[in-house]
């Protein structure tokens, strides 16, 4: 028995004497290439989450915070924590959990003189290490194997396994005996490695790994580059790695302005290996590995935008009702969930706004005599571009995430338009606009009376901004080599009460290396498609920043293409909108595959076509033919739809009424603002045709016989003549059907040189729901029901209308009692005829509800068209 004891205890030492200690690869171990990855786990490198910065202190930052000390390794350090939700970084190792294995981590962790560590156990304050299982899941990781930790935090309770030195870097350790490790399953299981901290400011720098056992085999490794001197490799030096581990490796530009060197290729053991700027070598032996560079472009000073999506809130388009119209969506934008210091705010406080042409906004600061419910009473001038202003109140506002980070010594210069309505006074109105990069504000701007009024942001060229009146302002920001924000998302965000904002555009400017991006497309079709953005060719970039790329469906016809993939280093391969980081010359190609189908913009379905396979034969003319001369409209009675009653009584050149048979008058005008009685109107003329209340020739006076001439009605003796957006309504004797087709007819005329004045609608309801509005002028102007098949009016004439829709099986409204609503100001309308066409319209080509020769001529000219991708 004591034998045997003593040869266990000897193969015990023996196996602990022939274990084999090896490096575990740390990509970017001391943080020399600040950079993080967007995302997660695929990146093979570190990615971040919350405030996370790596930045090279300079010597006042380190007389400040760490006083006769020195970095643990290199330049460059990582900060992390400040805000209660943290800072964390972490990066997947290329090796797995193994059974009897010792895995040792370390890293400096430096706390600051100017933001020393809190030792009370408060929430939120704490710092660490962890190992994780990686679970490929989510940049979390999986489940914690251990971890060394100081501080507190819910719900891991309070550690203090390394205490803090203040103003000083000190060596933070984990060891793992995976001896210790009683779940069997974890074992062989990729490991995750993750450096956090929360409201306290911590520095991290130099990480070393290893793991030792008895079964590894160990080799050295050296990585170097050439010329001598470059550190933008991800690992550097020689180190022992174990045979079998993979070890992703990536070489970045150095810019060292005026100089730079740009990386050309990798060489194992003096042999071409990629050209890669990632890549991923398997250890089997001893190796040399080499990043070669060659010099590139010297450094140029460069200006870019960073896209500020929407930027001048014209998306969506609103149609103007009335004087003045609100939204509450903007695209791109995201509503303040509260004002603008944090308190309850309500959906419709984040706004956009479009006015009439005077520029009235009842909601705006007005001039103090007019009051504000009347128009003048907040009067401020249009917006100087497009339709449309933000217009949020009482502190709310819109946020937006931009596609860039803050960068280091780099000009920031942002622009937009604000303006004041007339004499708000010196306590109403009053905006902000902010740039943050990441948490941390970099920038405020702003007029009026929040906090301490006036202007906020003079320091970056803010200028007060003049009541009645719209100003541009150019402010820019100019950041140091290490700024507050270093690498944060740029958000801006806009609060405003009594100020109304537009066309915001953001552009960068830094001195750095040029870089090129080619963009190419693929087609398995007869043509490559040029539906990308950047558009086919080469651009370029300054070195480092993001650049948004987006493809589209293509159709040249015979071609129609959609978007599958991309090629190249973007951020997702498989979305049609994503960005590549312009790290170095890259190369994106967007390949399309052929979509041509029956039906697409380029293969479309003739009405004819009665079974839609894109081919007009013998089959459709049988149906065709089962039509012949089927009449199927069934008229629908408006009452008085010439306004012939009541007749009235022409007394000089011009007589008007105010009732109209059948006909109701409108109580309020099209936008639901009061209306008068004397505005709902009819109208007889004498046989010239005079009216004195319609659009004249611009050089008669108005209240002379010629100033205000339109030709007479074509039928009948009166016509509606409405103004001020009044009109007239009628609730019809029938519902809304499914699969039924809809034909309305009139008459409408302008006169003689209206210019832009005048206009009209008619709109169809069902109950409460518009089927179909027509008409012209007002809000987006021109033709309003061209898919409907209106047509433009003559000026000084009359134009007939014939307009229709079709209902689907389910429309919306279906079953409500149809109504006709009719609203003018400037415009005549007259001899209202509907009819409904219920049954097998297809082949009525002019929507006549009946199948004839002009229709039969119609199927003749497309017969034996082919229009299926098959025939191309």
């Amino acid at each position: 028995m004591k034998r045997l004891f003593l040869i266990s205890i000897v193969l015990s030492f023996y196996s602990v004497c022939l274990s084999q200690t090896v490096e575990i690869p740390v990509s970017n171990y001391s943080f020399e290439v600040p950079r993080f990855a967007e995302s997660g786990l695929t990146d093979n490198s570190w990615w971040q989450y919350g405030p996370t910065v790596a930045f090279e202190p300079d010597g006042s930052f380190m007389s400040s915070n760490y006083p006769g000390q020195s970095l643990p390794d290199g330049l460059t350090i990582v900060q992390m924590g400040r805000y209660q939700l943290g800072g964390f970084i972490g990066q997947p190792l290329p090796v797995t959990l193994q059974p009897n294995t010792i895995y040792t981590f370390t890293v400096y962790v430096g706390t600051r003189v100017t933001e020393p560590f809190d030792p009370d156990p408060v929430w939120g304050n704490f710092f660490g290490m962890r190992l994780k299982i990686n679970d490929g899941s989510t940049k979390w990781g999986g489940a914690t194997i251990k971890k060394v930790w100081t501080g507190h935090c819910y719900p891991e309770g309070d550690y203090y396994d390394v205490p803090p030195v203040t103003g000083q870097f000190v060596p933070m350790t984990l060891t793992l005996d995976s001896s210790t490790i009683t779940d069997p399953n974890l074992f062989g299981k990729s490991l995750l490695l993750s450096l956090e901290a929360g409201e306290v400011v911590i520095d991290f720098d130099k990480i070393t790994a290893t793991m030792s056992n008895a079964s590894l085999t160990g080799v050295p490794v050296t990585i170097n580059a050439t010329p001598a001197g470059i550190n933008t490799v991800n690992i550097l030096g020689t180190h022992t790695y174990a045979v079998g581990t993979s070890l992703f490796l990536r070489a970045d530009w150095l810019i060292d302005c005026p100089e730079v060197y740009k990386f050309d290729h990798w060489a194992v053991n003096d042999v071409f290996f990629s050209n890669q700027q990632e890549i991923v070598i398997d250890i089997d032996a001893a190796k040399t590995i080499t990043a070669v560079y060659v010099p590139g472009t010297d450094c140029a000073t460069m200006s870019y935008e960073i896209p500020i999506v929407n930027g001048d809130f014209e998306a969506p388009a609103m149609t103007l009702v009335g004087d003045v119209t609100y939204g509450y969506i903007a695209t791109g934008w995201t509503a303040s969930p509260t004002n603008m210091w944090g308190g309850d705010t309500y959906p419709d406080r984040s706004r956009i706004l479009r006015t009439n042409d005077a520029g009235w906004d009842w909601n705006f600061f007005g001039d103090n005599t007019t009051p504000w419910y009347a128009p003048g009473g907040m009067e401020v001038p249009r917006t100087p571009y497009g339709e449309q202003v933000e217009s949020s109140f009482i502190g709310s506002g819109w946020s937006q995430t931009l596609l860039a980070t803050l960068a280091a010594n780099t000009t920031y210069t942002l622009q937009y338009d604000v303006g004041f309505g007339k004499d708000y006074g010196t306590t109403g109105g009053a905006y902000r606009v902010q740039l943050f990069a990441g948490d941390i504000m970099v920038m405020e701007l702003g007029d009026g009376p929040w906090g301490a009024g006036g202007i906020v942001g003079a320091e970056y060229g803010q200028v007060a901004t003049p009541h009645n009146n719209w100003v541009h302002q150019t402010v820019s920001l100019i950041t140091g080599p290490s700024p507050a924000g270093l690498g944060g998302n740029l958000i801006i965000k806009i609060w405003n009460d009594g100020a109304r904002t537009d066309n915001y555009e953001l552009a960068a400017s830094v001195t750095t290396a040029p870089v090129i991006l080619t963009m190419l497309t693929s087609s398995n079709g007869t043509v490559n498609p040029t539906t990308v953005v950047p558009t086919v060719g080469q651009h370029t970039y300054p070195y480092g920043i993001k650049v948004n790329v987006a493809a589209s469906r293509y159709a040249v016809c015979p071609d129609v293409d959609e978007f599958a993939n991309w090629i190249g280093d973007v951020n997702d391969t498989t979305a049609s909108t994503t960005f590549v980081r312009m790290e170095g010359d890259r190369t994106v190609t967007g390949v399309f595959e052929n979509a041509s189908t029956c039906g697409d913009e380029c293969h479309p379905i003739n009405r004819f076509d009665s079974d839609g396979d894109c081919d007009v034969d013998f089959k459709d003319f049988a149906g065709f033919a089962e039509t012949w001369y089927e009449s199927y409209g069934t008229p629908v009675t408006i009452v008085n739809g010439n306004f012939e009653a009541p007749a009235m009584t022409l007394v000089g050149d011009v007589t008007y009424g105010n009732v109209a048979t059948g006909w109701t008058a409108s109580g309020t005008d099209m936008w639901g603002n009061p209306g008068s009685p004397d505005r709902s109107r009819i109208l007889r003329t004498n046989d010239a045709g005079w009216d004195w209340n319609f659009f004249g020739d611009n050089t008669t006076g108005w209240n002379t016989p010629g100033g205000m001439e339109v030709p007479r009605t074509p039928y009948g003796q009166q016509v509606e003549s409405s103004f001020l957006a009044n009109g007239w309504m009628q609730t019809l004797s029938t519902v809304l059907a499914a699969n039924t087709s809809y034909v309305l007819d009139y008459d409408a005329g302008f006169g003689k040189d209206c210019g832009a004045g005048g206009a009209y609608r008619v709109q169809l309801f069902a109950g409460d729901i518009m089927v179909m509005e027509i008409g012209e002028g007002w809000g987006l102007g021109g033709v309003v029901g061209a898919e409907y098949g209106q047509v433009v009016t003559a000026r000084n004439n009359w134009t007939h209308q014939k307009v229709s829709f079709t209902t689907g099986a389910t429309p919306a409204g279906l079953g409500g009692n149809l109504k006709i609503k009719i609203w003018s100001d400037g415009g005549r309308t007259d001899n209202y005829v509907l009819n409904v066409c219920s049954g097998n319209t297809q082949f009525d080509s002019n929507g006549d509800c009946r199948v004839d020769l002009i229709d039969l001529a119609a199927f003749v000219g497309v017969w034996l068209e082919c229009t299926n991708p098959a025939c191309d």
